[in-house]
């Protein structure tokens, strides 16, 4: 009977638990989707960066040793918004 009555007392907690590490995950796989974005975002933009000539390059702005950082958005971690 003892037993019985540890098993009950430990279903909430191992229930949180769960619920918890379930939580975590989410949250992993969400941020691991989000960073996916990013990169093939980037990669897009980098291609098409990298597509445009000096001129039309010049024209708005980056020049064209600056397309990798342009791509990979590195000014926002610098001067956020």
């Amino acid at each position: 009977m003892s037993d019985t009555l540890v098993v009950r007392r430990m279903a909430p907690a191992w229930m949180a638990f769960l619920c918890n590490a379930g939580r975590v995950v989410l949250a992993l796989l969400r941020h691991a989707e989000a960073w996916h974005q990013r990169t093939r975002r980037a990669a897009a933009d980098r291609e098409a960066l990298a597509h445009m000539s000096d001129r039309e390059l010049i024209d708005i702005g980056i020049p064209r040793g600056s397309v990798h950082a342009v791509a990979e958005r590195a000014w926002l971690r610098d001067y956020p918004c």
